[in-house]
């Protein structure tokens, strides 16, 4: 009886491990600054933040937030639960992708209003925190117009 007992706690133990939700990061905290072509601040302009973590969940997320008079934004670090099992079935999901495969948090920004947008921003897991610089442009790539930083 004492044997089966030990196989219960076990048991108990590796369940508990597997099920109990565990904390990771999906996306840092992220300050950014949004101008013009001129350097000019841009102000009420969409920052759009899109996060996931490749390895721990099954579908990522997005937020918005307006540039201020300053034409600046601040996302603050983004982490997600998620229990073990589910990670291994997420992990097994994104090897059967094959080539197109993607693994670990990742997060990328830009901005867009009033006809402009801007590139993007990405982000792979590392370091906790970054800086940006957004410039707006008519067209896209803005990295193909001259006048962008």
């Amino acid at each position: 009886m004492r044997f089966g007992g030990w196989k219960q706690a076990i048991f108990v133990i590796m369940l508990i491990v597997v099920l109990w939700p565990f904390k990771s990061n999906a996306a840092p905290e992220w300050e950014v600054w949004v101008t013009d072509q001129a350097g000019m601040p841009a102000r009420n302009v969409v920052v759009r933040e899109a996060y996931t973590n490749y390895s721990a969940e099954f579908h990522g997320h997005t937020e918005d937030q307006l540039s201020d008079k300053n034409g600046y934004v601040k996302f603050s670090a983004k982490a997600i639960r998620s229990p073990l099992v589910v990670r291994m079935i997420v992990a097994a999901m994104n090897v059967m992708g094959g080539a197109h495969a993607s693994f670990g948090p990742h997060s990328f920004l830009f901005a867009f209003g009033n006809g402009v947008g801007s590139d993007g921003k990405s982000w792979d897991g590392d370091p906790p925190h970054m800086t940006s610089h957004l410039v707006l442009c008519s067209t896209l790539p803005c990295s193909s117009n001259t006048k962008t930083q």
